[in-house]
Protein backbone atom coordinates (compact mmCIF):
# COMPACT_ATOMS: atom_id res chain seq x y z
CA UNK A 1 0.00 0.00 0.00
CA UNK A 2 1.32 3.84 -1.01
CA UNK A 3 1.24 5.91 2.61
CA UNK A 4 -1.04 8.84 2.69
CA UNK A 5 0.85 11.39 3.61
CA UNK A 6 -0.56 14.37 6.20
CA UNK A 7 -1.13 16.99 3.53
CA UNK A 8 -4.02 14.74 2.13
CA UNK A 9 -3.12 13.94 -1.29
CA UNK A 10 -3.89 9.99 -1.77
CA UNK A 11 -3.53 9.75 -5.21
CA UNK A 12 -5.07 6.27 -5.94
CA UNK A 13 -5.75 5.27 -2.23
CA UNK A 14 -9.70 6.86 -1.04
CA UNK A 15 -10.70 7.23 2.24
CA UNK A 16 -8.76 6.33 4.91
CA UNK A 17 -5.34 5.12 3.08
CA UNK A 18 -7.14 2.45 1.73
CA UNK A 19 -6.49 1.39 -2.34
CA UNK A 20 -9.70 2.42 -4.77
CA UNK A 21 -11.24 -0.40 -6.91
CA UNK A 22 -11.74 2.27 -9.37
CA UNK A 23 -9.43 2.41 -12.67
CA UNK A 24 -6.93 5.21 -13.23
CA UNK A 25 -6.60 5.68 -17.10
CA UNK A 26 -8.27 2.96 -18.94
CA UNK A 27 -6.98 0.99 -22.07
CA UNK A 28 -7.01 2.67 -25.21
CA UNK A 29 -8.23 -0.12 -27.41
CA UNK A 30 -10.26 -3.27 -26.72
CA UNK A 31 -7.30 -5.78 -27.95
CA UNK A 32 -4.81 -4.05 -25.20
CA UNK A 33 -7.85 -4.32 -22.78
CA UNK A 34 -8.41 -8.16 -23.85
CA UNK A 35 -4.70 -8.38 -23.34
CA UNK A 36 -4.02 -7.44 -19.77
CA UNK A 37 -7.24 -9.47 -19.39
CA UNK A 38 -5.89 -12.19 -20.44
CA UNK A 39 -2.69 -11.24 -18.43
CA UNK A 40 -4.86 -11.14 -15.57
CA UNK A 41 -6.27 -14.23 -15.60
CA UNK A 42 -3.26 -16.61 -16.40
CA UNK A 43 -2.02 -19.24 -13.53
CA UNK A 44 0.99 -18.48 -11.72
CA UNK A 45 2.07 -21.94 -11.66
CA UNK A 46 1.75 -24.62 -14.22
CA UNK A 47 0.59 -27.73 -12.51
CA UNK A 48 2.19 -30.11 -15.31
CA UNK A 49 5.77 -28.33 -14.12
CA UNK A 50 5.07 -28.25 -10.56
CA UNK A 51 6.53 -31.79 -9.06
CA UNK A 52 6.40 -33.70 -5.27
CA UNK A 53 9.95 -35.27 -4.66
CA UNK A 54 8.75 -38.00 -2.25
CA UNK A 55 12.14 -39.17 -0.54
CA UNK A 56 13.41 -36.29 0.23
CA UNK A 57 10.20 -34.18 0.90
CA UNK A 58 11.24 -31.78 -1.78
CA UNK A 59 8.97 -29.65 -4.12
CA UNK A 60 10.50 -29.49 -7.91
CA UNK A 61 9.48 -26.86 -10.12
CA UNK A 62 10.27 -26.99 -14.01
CA UNK A 63 11.14 -24.07 -15.95
CA UNK A 64 13.32 -22.37 -18.77
CA UNK A 65 12.57 -23.20 -22.37
CA UNK A 66 10.70 -26.66 -23.11
CA UNK A 67 10.81 -26.91 -19.66
CA UNK A 68 14.22 -28.50 -18.88
CA UNK A 69 15.76 -27.08 -16.09
CA UNK A 70 14.65 -28.32 -12.42
CA UNK A 71 14.63 -26.38 -9.52
CA UNK A 72 13.77 -28.29 -5.84
CA UNK A 73 13.07 -26.51 -2.60
CA UNK A 74 11.62 -27.83 0.92
CA UNK A 75 8.16 -27.60 1.11
CA UNK A 76 8.48 -24.73 3.43
CA UNK A 77 10.36 -22.81 0.98
CA UNK A 78 8.03 -23.27 -1.75
CA UNK A 79 5.11 -21.81 0.21
CA UNK A 80 7.36 -18.98 0.79
CA UNK A 81 8.07 -17.75 -2.37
Amino acid sequence: MGRVDAGGDRGRHGQGGFFSPQPGPGAATKPEAERVGKYMSRPLLSLERLSFEDPEGKVGYRYGEAARDLETMDYLEFIAR
